[in-house]
């Protein structure tokens, strides 16, 4: 640490290794105060950098990961209405149809779950910045206007759930008209088969 950080030493200070005798007539070295000072600052100052490196990582895999799973929904939803007008002439309750809503809702919910994850390791850094700025920087990430913002990773997951909740009832929709058609289960039964068709 002492090489690395030359340029900060106070030659007014002690910064000395001093040699002691213990008890059972072995050697041991002590730093002085002034030692253990700068190398324990030099250890904060490195964990800062390190912790603040990990948290842009992370909040860049957030919306690299975000945009992946757009992606996907987007190809996804695309063919289901290129199948269903061009194909089916808009008539519902075919099994392509119910498929490709399927996967409309697979990679919904995954967005979903992923943002939630990643804004959770998002503020797991955050947490460790908070933890370390102020013997580094001072009370940098916790100073901030007290009017009140929206969180953009919120709404993006916010956004996730509800396009999967979107998902979720055009999936239903989808196999109630099926089921009518090739099934004819009717009733609460009919329900019960969807939901759990839509689960499975």
């Amino acid at each position: 640490y002492l090489k690395e950080d030359k340029h900060k030493l106070d030659k007014s200070k002690d910064y000395s290794l001093e040699e002691k005798s213990v008890s059972n007539g072995e050697k041991k070295i002590v730093l002085s105060e002034d030692l253990i000072s700068i190398i324990s600052k030099s250890k904060s100052e490195k964990a800062y950098e390190a912790a603040s490196d990990v948290r842009k990582f992370e909040t860049g895999l957030f919306w690299q990961r975000a945009a992946y799973f757009w992606a996907f929904i987007t190809v996804v939803y695309t063919a289901y209405f290129k199948v269903l007008t061009e194909i089916y002439e808009k008539q519902h309750g075919y099994l392509p149809l119910i498929i490709l809503s399927l996967l409309g809702l697979f990679f919904s919910f995954s967005w979903f779950l992923t943002s939630k994850a990643s804004k959770h390791w998002q503020e797991n850094w955050e947490l460790h910045l908070d933890l370390l700025e102020d013997e580094v920087t001072g009370p940098l990430y916790k100073t901030y206007l007290a009017e009140k913002s929206y969180s953009v990773s919120k709404v993006n997951i916010y956004a996730g759930f509800i396009v999967s909740v979107c998902s979720f009832g055009l999936l239903l929709y989808e196999f109630a008209i099926f089921e009518k058609k090739y099934l004819h289960v009717t009733g609460w039964l009919g329900i019960l088969v969807c939901f759990l068709f839509a689960i499975i």
